[in-house]
């Protein structure tokens, strides 16, 4: 008998979109009712959004959500990923809204241009065979 267990890991199939701007890299991951969204819609999300922080996660970092506002309420739109801060879970109020504005801010400067979605199987190979 084995003292380890083995958890399935539970792996999304939302396809996360890159967002490159100013030599900054985040990862915006729609949450499942915004799965079918195009890097169009994704601009349109993150440039009108509500921007909040998540818990600390397990490895010290808070990363951020994005609400939208409708007559139909309050709905999570995705998560944004890898944008670089010091918060922790223990952070003042104030310190938290300097960087919510630090990101509103970067937020507004990204283009249509700047979002993409991961390579497929297929470009990664046709990548690998033309190098």
């Amino acid at each position: 008998m084995s003292i380890i267990e083995t958890v399935p890991q539970v792996t999304s199939k939302v396809a996360s979109f890159n967002i490159r701007t100013n030599d900054i890299d985040i990862q915006y991951r729609p949450t499942n009712a915004f799965a079918h969204v195009n890097a169009e819609q994704v601009l349109k999300i993150i440039a009108k959004a509500d921007i909040f922080t998540t818990a600390e996660n397990t490895r010290g970092k808070v990363n951020f959500k994005l609400a939208l506002t409708s007559d139909k309420g309050v709905k999570n739109a995705g998560f944004l990923n890898y944008i670089k801060n010091d918060l922790t879970d223990e952070s003042t109020k104030t310190e938290v809204n300097a960087v919510l504005k630090e990101v509103r801010a970067t937020l507004d400067t990204v283009e249509i241009g700047d979002i993409s979605l991961p390579m497929t199987a297929g470009e990664v190979d046709d990548l690998i065979d033309n190098l």
